[in-house]
């Protein structure tokens, strides 16, 4: 699975996910997230219930969900409210990404946050 981080603010996130055919993506989640297909058809499944996601159609899920879990192959935008400390910046240089890359991402990330 690939994951790569778009932009990043303190209203809003957007990451692009790639998986295929050898593992599932999943993702744990505590705000609604917004789920993006940008491939062929995925199949999404989330709280019990799984849908067929069309290309560039999208769907909401409920932070109570929690999870969700695509099988792939699957090109897919996840938008959500991010924790910039513990969703982008803490991941992005513990893999290796220097500061001033993390910062270009959007607002909030080029100092300490507060």
């Amino acid at each position: 699975m690939e994951r790569t981080v778009l932009c990043a603010g303190p209203y809003f996130a957007l990451e692009r996910w790639q998986a295929g055919t050898t593992a599932p993506l999943v993702h744990d989640f505590s705000t609604a997230l917004v789920v993006s297909n940008t491939g062929a058809p995925v199949t999404v499944e989330s709280g019990g219930r799984s849908e067929r996601l069309g290309r560039a159609r999208s769907l909401l899920l409920p932070a109570a969900l929690g999870r969700v879990r695509i099988p792939g192959p699957a090109d897919v935008l996840l938008g959500y409210l991010p924790d910039l400390e513990h969703d982008i910046r803490t991941p992005l240089l513990a893999a290796g990404h220097g500061a001033a890359a993390v910062a270009a991402l959007g607002e909030g990330l080029a100092g300490p946050l507060t």
